[in-house]
C-alpha cells in the first residue's frame, strides 16, 4: 500500500465552521474559493470570524517566506494569533529538511513556535512507521535525503546509507543484484540522486509481499519562477518508483490521509 503524506498547500487552512483560511497578511480565503478582504469587514464580523476558530495550519514556502526572507507581515499576522490563543501549526510537505531546521528559520524570521508546531512529511513518514509498529529489526530503503533519514533517527528506525548509488549497470542482461533482507518498507520523496540503479532496489524491494510503501507528497514540478526549465518534483520520483514497481494503482492522493 503506497500512502501518500503529502501535505498540500493550505495556505493556510484554519480549523473553523466557516472553513476559511487567512493568506497573506489581509485576506480571508473561502474553501470555494471565493475571497472576502479583511478590511472590509464589520468589525463585529472580524471578531467573530476570529471567534470561531482555535488552530491555524499554514504552508511555508511562498505563503510565510520566500527563500531566507519573510513576507512583509507575516510573522505579525503568525505572533497577532497567538496572541489571541490560537494554536499555529507550521505545515509542510519539504521532506528534504528535519523539523529542526524549520524551526531555526520560524525562530530567525520572527514568526516563532515550538518544535511540536511544524508539520512535514518527513516527520509524518517516520511516524507512520512508528505508529503502525513498524519492526524495528528491519530497515527502511529510501529514495529521498537526509530530512527522512534525521526523522527515522528519532524513533529509532533503521534504513539503507542514502545519496549517490553507484550505478554501474550498463547491459540488462547482465543485471545482478545484492538485496538486503531485512528490508521492508520504501519511502520515495525528493532525491537529487534519483537514478536507474535506485529504481532497481525499490521496485524489487517492493516486489517483497507485505512491503509497506510511504511517498512524501505527489507534485510533479518544483515551482522555479523566472526561469525556463522545468524541475521535477516529488512526484515524478514517486511515479517511476510506483509505475517500475507495478504499484501505481495504490497512490492515495493527499487530501485522502487525515493528518
Amino acid at each position: 500500500m503506497l500512502r501518500s503524506f503529502a501535505v498540500q498547500a493550505v495556505r493556510p487552512i484554519i480549523k473553523s465552521s466557516l472553513n476559511r483560511c487567512f493568506s497573506e497578511g489581509s485576506v480571508l480565503r473561502m474553501s470555494s474559493s471565493s475571497c472576502t478582504q479583511v478590511s472590509s469587514m464589520e468589525p463585529h464580523k472580524v471578531k467573530e470570524w476570529l471567534d470561531s476558530f482555535d488552530t491555524v495550519m499554514t504552508d511555508c514556502d511562498g505563503v510565510l517566506w520566500v527563500g531566507a526572507e519573510a513576507i512583509p507581515g507575516s510573522p505579525q499576522i503568525i505572533n497577532r494569533f497567538r496572541a489571541l490563543g490560537k494554536r499555529v501549526f507550521y505545515v509542510t510537505n519539504n521532506s528534504t529538511k528535519h523539523r529542526r531546521e524549520y524551526k531555526d528559520k520560524v525562530d530567525k524570521l520572527g514568526f516563532g513556535g515550538d518544535l511540536e508546531d511544524i508539520i512535514g512529511t518527513a516527520y509524518l513518514a517516520a511516524s507512520y512507521l512508528e505508529d503502525s509498529g513498524f519492526d524495528k529489526n528491519k530497515k527502511v530503503y529510501i529514495v529521498g535525503s537526509s530530512g527522512i533519514t534525521q526523522e527515522l533517527d528519532d524513533v529509532g528506525i533503521q534504513y539503507l546509507p542514502i545519496g549517490p548509488d553507484p550505478d554501474g549497470h550498463r547491459e540488462l542482461g547482465n543485471i545482478s543484484l545484492e538485496l538486503d533482507t531485512e528490508v521492508t518498507a520504501v519511502i520515495a520523496a525528493m532525491d537529487l540522486h534519483i537514478s536507474f540503479s535506485k529504481l532497481l532496489k525499490a521496485a524489487s524491494y517492493l516486489a517483497r509481499p507485505n512491503s509497506i510503501f510511504l511517498a512524501t507528497n505527489t507534485d510533479a514540478q518544483f515551482p522555479m519562477k523566472g526561469k525556463d526549465i522545468v524541475v521535477p518534483g516529488t512526484g515524478s520520483m514517486v511515479a517511476a518508483v510506483a509505475t517500475a514497481a507495478g504499484r501505481s494503482n495504490s497512490i492515495r492522493k493527499a487530501q485522502q490521509i487525515d493528518v
